[in-house]
C-alpha cells in the first residue's frame, strides 16, 4: 500500500489569514517591546516628568522621548500594576507563537484590565496606610516613597480607593 505525501505549505499557497495573523503578531510584538522597554528604563527626570527639578536634556530612557512619554504616562494612570497588564499582554504573545488560542478574549481581557486595577488600588492603598500606620503599611513600607500628587498607585488607584474606602473601611 502506498504512503500518501503530506503535503507543505510554500509561500503560493499560504492562507491569506494566517499571513495577517503572523503580521499581527508581529506588530504586537513589536509594541509590548516597545513598551516593556519604556517601563524597564522608566526615570523620573525625564520628559514629560512632573516630579523632579531639573529635567534631563536628553532622555535616560531606552526608547528616548517616545518612551519616557510611554512610561509617564503609563505610570501616571496605572502605577506599577500595569506590569500585571505586561505580564497578561506576553502570557498572550507566547500562546500564540505557540500556535494555541485564547478562549474567550474580550473576557480575558477585562479579567486583565481588573487585576491591573485592583494591584493598582492595592499599592495606592498601601502607599496611603503608610502614611497614617494602618495594616498595610508594611507592603508600603518596601515600595520607594515617591512624592507624587498621583500617589503610589497611579490616578486611577486614587480615585478606586476615594471611592472603595469610605464606603467598605469597617
Amino acid at each position: 500500500m502506498a504512503k500518501k505525501k503530506k503535503q507543505t505549505q510554500t509561500d503560493e499557497t499560504m492562507e491569506p489569514t494566517s499571513v495577517l495573523r503572523g503580521l499581527g503578531w508581529t506588530l504586537l510584538t513589536g509594541l509590548w517591546l516597545l513598551t516593556a522597554a519604556s517601563l524597564v528604563s522608566y526615570h523620573p527626570a525625564d520628559p514629560p516628568g512632573h516630579t523632579v527639578a531639573p529635567l534631563n536634556d536628553q532622555p535616560a530612557n531606552w526608547v528616548g522621548i517616545v518612551g519616557s512619554t510611554i512610561a509617564h504616562h503609563t505610570y501616571l494612570m496605572f502605577g506599577p500594576g500595569v506590569w500585571v497588564a505586561v505580564a497578561g499582554v506576553a502570557t498572550y504573545l507566547v500562546l500564540m507563537a505557540r500556535g494555541r488560542s485564547v478562549t474567550q478574549p474580550v473576557l480575558r481581557m477585562i479579567g486583565l484590565l481588573v487585576m491591573t486595577v485592583a494591584v493598582s488600588a492595592l499599592v495606592g492603598l498601601g502607599a496611603l496606610q503608610r502614611d497614617v500606620g494602618g495594616p498595610m503599611g508594611w507592603f508600603a513600607g518596601q515600595l520607594p516613597s515617591v512624592d507624587r500628587p498621583e500617589a503610589s498607585g497611579g490616578l486611577l488607584a486614587v480615585w478606586v480607593n476615594s471611592q472603595l474606602v469610605p464606603r467598605f473601611n469597617a
